[in-house]
């Protein structure tokens, strides 16, 4: 928008009046009326750097609607209940092993090797996502591997103790 006489400018131009969806000037039409600077296009002042507001309006709409797509999402179900809103965990600072802070993501994500996720991608039914370690005829969920499986009890009773605090602030026994 600067510089006028330039090639770029020119298609741009245009473009933006076309009727054709595809031309990418109408992307930038769209995304520019949808951020509240329709007037940029018709007003354009080049001494005005709109770079910061723009990038501020962009951050702020991000922040608005990130959450959407998480409640519409059945594979999101874990990450809802404890990621509520759109900040930087601590966690990512806090653990300074790689492997271990890449391991966590995963879990969380639900980008991980549990039956709960990779029956999602043998097209297993999600009440057949059964735990194969123990009979206990239970879904392989996060919830499961964390709280429930006795092939991790031991773990369980090292790191938590024989009681856990759930999200509500109930004292309960670990299953």
């Amino acid at each position: 928008m600067h510089n006028q006489d330039s090639l770029l400018f020119k298609v741009f131009i245009d473009q933006r009046v076309s009727n054709e969806p595809n031309f990418w000037a109408l992307s930038v039409k769209k995304l520019l009326c949808d951020l509240g600077f329709s007037n940029v296009l018709s007003n354009f002042d080049p001494n005005i750097n709109y770079l910061p507001v723009l990038c501020q309006r962009f951050k702020y709409l991000y922040v608005q609607n990130w959450g959407a797509p998480l409640e519409n999402s059945s594979k999101s179900g874990y990450y809802r209940k404890y990621k509520t809103y759109f900040c930087q965990e601590a966690y990512l600072n806090s653990i300074v092993i790689d492997n271990l802070r890449v391991q966590l993501c995963r879990f969380r994500t639900s980008s991980h090797m549990l039956d709960i996720e990779m029956g999602l991608f043998a097209s297993v039914a999600r009440d057949c996502r059964i735990c194969k370690l123990f009979s206990l005829n239970q879904i392989e969920s996060e919830y499961h591997f964390l709280l429930c499986c006795p092939m991790y009890r031991c773990l369980r009773t090292k790191y938590v103790g024989n009681t856990l605090v759930i999200y509500t602030g109930i004292t309960t026994n670990i299953c």
